[in-house]
């Protein structure tokens, strides 16, 4: 951390509140969400979803698109990417 503000030293880090129930798999994330429960930079999910438009192959983090347009992400699969990471394998 760095000195007067509570933001991690990662650019691109996003500081999110998390929904409160992060036991249910089933509970939907939004990507600024995901990114902050990931840690990951908030380009990195879109980024995954434009290559896989562009590839025509499947996104490498699975995402679900509401009716409305809006994305979403199941916490169950985020578990499943960090499980991913934990092993040392990259996405």
């Amino acid at each position: 951390m760095s000195g007067k503000t509570d933001k991690p030293d990662i650019p691109g880090a996003l500081i999110a509140p998390l929904p409160k129930d992060m036991t249910n798999p089933e509970t939907l994330l939004t990507t600024k969400e995901a990114t902050a429960y990931l840690g990951w930079s908030k380009s990195r999910l879109p980024g995954y979803r434009q290559q896989a438009r562009e590839n025509d192959t499947p996104p490498k983090v699975r995402y679900l698109t509401l009716p409305d347009g809006r994305i979403r992400y199941r916490l169950g699969d985020l578990w499943d990417v960090k499980a991913i990471e934990n092993k040392g394998t990259q996405l």
